[in-house]
């Protein structure tokens, strides 16, 4: 695509009486602003900056950091998403736009490529336009029927995140449905009406984070009506009968793939990024591709779009504003989504509580001090030790919580991140032989289709228990017959916290409620970050405390 064509020969040319002008830069692909006033230019780049929390730890590695990151910088420069933040900034300030002057190329630029996707009449009435259901028009709903089973039917909060894509966001823009909330169903029928109302005729790109969720997608989609020529995968793995079709107008994908294929891709006319909260690093190749992909129709879909500013403004630059957010407590008091139960599993180790020499001693004797250069503790140690010893341990620390879940009723999903301590606990396990039940096992390593197994045989019966990385299930896999999830982990990130909780949260008639099993150590970092996840559930679930917590002694 040729970007010079919206260049400006003279950028900092203003109209009379106006204060900003906005212009398009095609050598960095962004919109740059002139004012006659750089006060406000300052003002703009402190309002959209914020702490760089990396900038401690590059420092200490010895790499040189910004103490602050910015999405409008000092030179006036921001990512063309980030256009109707800017302009809502201005208006705010100044309480009109016609202090605003655009350039002809930036207008052009605009029309060409952010308000692609328009009404067939120009303009539309939120209140009146219906939306037309893919399982309904395709005669799937019948077959359903037909067979004593639930239709696919909208839900109301379904309907207002399709039509604040379509009808407000015009094809640019992001909505944030709770895992479990059926955010396939609502990307199904968001290209359906598309296609059908709005813009026939576009190649559907739908974005996913792994194979696993390919294969998942792919077969959504079959389900809700679509037919199989309309739908194709573009993935490693694939058999001869498989194989990916050039001519079916929606490809579902994952990223690694793309990344090492992209020639193979023809023409994309829209891309629908789920789990668009993996992609906020504009260094990462997933922004970069989204964010170079010519297409003017770009969707972003997830049930945990970041808190932290810098992480929403770059989401906000690449796709556009965040058009609808759904409430996590509004969708289980309506009976949306599974109520939720947490445990704390409170394991205090009286070797640890001893030895205050220990650098994870939560009263350690011993600490790294950043004003010391002669300091013979580095700054990450004693993370690195308290993860060292958990693995060393495990039998001993874990040996409490493989009891409860001996006494878990269904299903059991047990979280980790480390493989060697991963595969090390599920070896203890299954040898133990707890509940009698079938212990499978999980990582990146294991193939695409061994990992459906382990999804049918979850949804098939109640005596399943496996242990995942979290990396390959905390985030889009979809089993609905999963009761019980265990953190064998310690993490504090917000979406991964709440991405894994809702592997829990769907609905299932053999399923009463949802239940969390949060494991903490009497430890530095796990007693940290344990404070940072009571904080999500608080915020999210509007749990001030656990519902229940469980104590256990070791030595």
């Amino acid at each position: 695509m040729d970007l010079a064509r919206y260049a400006d020969s003279n950028v900092e040319m203003f109209p009379p009486g106006k204060l900003f002008r906005i212009c398009f830069d095609p050598v960095t692909a962004s919109f740059r602003m002139f004012s006659t006033d750089q006060s406000a230019i300052e003002t703009l780049s402190k309002t959209y900056s914020c702490q760089n929390k990396a900038a401690f730890y590059s420092k200490l590695y010895g790499y040189d950091a910004n103490d602050r990151i910015y999405v409008f910088n000092k030179f006036g420069f921001f990512p063309t998403g980030f256009i109707w933040e800017i302009l809502g900034w201005i208006k705010r300030t100044y309480g009109t736009l016609s202090c605003v002057a655009m350039s002809k190329n930036c207008m052009a630029f605009l029309d060409d490529f952010l308000a692609n996707l328009k009404p067939i009449d120009g303009n539309c009435d939120a209140d009146s336009f219906e939306l037309s259901n893919v399982a309904q028009d395709s005669g799937r709903n019948k077959e359903l029927a037909g067979a004593g089973k639930q239709p696919f039917l909208f839900r109301d909060y379904q309907e207002n995140a399709i039509k604040a894509l379509l009808l407000k966001g015009k094809g640019r823009g992001m909505v944030e449905l709770p895992t479990a909330s059926g955010k396939s169903f609502m990307i199904a029928n968001l290209i359906w009406n598309i296609e059908k109302k709005f813009k026939p005729g576009c190649r559907y790109l739908i974005f996913v984070p792994n194979k696993q969720l390919v294969e998942q997608f792919y077969k959504d989609l079959l389900d809700y009506g679509y037919r199989p020529s309309d739908v194709t995968r573009f993935t490693a793995g694939l058999k001869k009968n498989e194989k990916f079709d050039p001519n079916a107008w929606i490809i579902v994908a994952n990223r690694q793939y793309v990344f090492t294929n992209k020639a193979q891709l023809p023409k994309i006319d829209a891309i629908v990024c789920d789990e668009i909260h993996q992609c906020a690093n504009p260094k990462s190749e997933t922004f970069q591709f989204i964010q170079n992909l010519a297409c003017p129709i770009k969707i972003g879909c997830s049930g945990t779009i970041p808190r932290d500013s810098y992480g929403r403004w770059s989401l906000m630059g690449l796709i556009g504003r965040i058009l609808y957010v759904e409430d996590i407590c509004a969708l289980q008091k309506r009976g949306f989504l599974s109520k939720l139960k947490i445990t704390l599993v409170d394991v205090k180790d009286k070797v640890v509580e001893n030895n205050r020499n220990l650098l994870f001693n939560t009263r350690s004797l011993r600490r790294y001090n950043a004003e010391d250069p002669d300091s013979d503790i580095a700054f990450n140690d004693a993370y690195n030790d308290e993860l060292k010893y958990i693995e060393k341990n495990f039998v001993r620390l874990y040996e409490p919580v493989l009891g409860l879940v001996e006494k878990m009723e269904d299903n059991v999903l047990l979280l980790f991140d480390r493989i060697e301590f991963g595969k090390s606990l599920f070896e203890y396990a299954k040898e133990k032989n707890i509940r009698g039940s079938e212990i499978t096992y999980i990582d990146g390593t294991i193939d695409v289709k061994e990992r459906e197994k382990i999804r049918e045989a979850f949804e098939s019966g109640g005596n399943n228990i496996l242990f995942a990385q979290s990396a390959c299930m905390s985030t889009g896999v979809n089993i609905k017959r999963l009761t019980n999830v265990v953190y064998c982990f310690s993490t504090k990130g917000f979406s991964k916290v709440l991405q894994s909780i809702g592997r829990t949260l769907r609905l299932h008639a053999e399923k009463k409620e949802a239940r969390l099993f949060d494991v903490s150590f009497n430890f530095k970092y796990s007693r940290k970050h344990l404070r940072e996840r009571l904080k999500i559930y608080a915020d999210m679930y509007g749990k001030k405390k656990p519902d229940e917590v469980v104590k256990f002694e070791v030595s």
